[in-house]
């Protein structure tokens, strides 16, 4: 094999690994953004909810009628900010839960803190964005709301990118080797003569 071919399949083989490197590097980073960029929104929103609803129920007096009218009115303040992703909870036990989802335990920390709680969960080939925070009242801080959501869409584009990676890694590699396949004709030329 002569050396020009040797020096091109070299050089093409490490820059492929360099770019392939590189690109996963860069992948995870997107992947690490986007999915955090996803739980502070999922936060504000559950933030946002959870004082609305407090203020309202407060505002209410809701706390002072039975049980079935109180789920009845959270039922209804749920419907309000999209109840497909919140369940309410009473002492880390579930109120009302319109969600497609099971809420089975809070865990030992529970959901009831003034600071959000959250939690990716890989459920099958899904994930869900789980956070939970109390809902803030000054009469009561036995009530929370958990908000979840599907984000498996972040993990998708992910994937659906790493075959457009994978070819500009390639194409790159390609082209690197063309040019230095050139250069090295023209520079080992002169040594070709000896």
């Amino acid at each position: 094999m002569k050396l020009k071919t040797k020096l091109v399949m070299i050089t093409s083989f490490v820059l492929f690994l360099i770019s392939i490197l590189s690109g996963t590097a860069m992948m995870t980073d997107t992947l690490r953004f986007h999915e955090k960029q996803t739980v502070e929104s999922g936060n504000a929103q559950l933030t946002a909810a959870a004082n609305a609803i407090g203020v309202q129920a407060e505002s209410s007096g809701i706390l002072e009628f039975g049980e079935a009218t109180r789920t009845a009115y959270f039922r209804f303040l749920l419907d309000k900010y999209d109840a497909s992703r919140f369940l309410l909870l009473e002492n880390n036990s579930v109120l009302c839960n319109q969600t497609d989802y099971e809420f089975v335990d809070g865990g030992e920390e529970g959901w009831n803190n003034a600071q959000t709680r959250t939690i990716i969960q890989k459920e099958g080939k899904r994930r869900l964005l789980i956070c939970g925070r109390n809902i803030p009242m000054e009469t009561t801080d036995d009530f929370s709301l958990v908000m979840i959501q599907d984000i498996s869409g972040i993990y998708q584009d992910a994937l659906r990118q790493i075959p457009v990676l994978a070819a500009i890694c390639l194409a790159a590699s390609l082209t690197a080797a063309a040019l230095l396949s050139i250069l090295a004709g023209r520079l080992l030329t002169p040594l070709e003569r000896l």
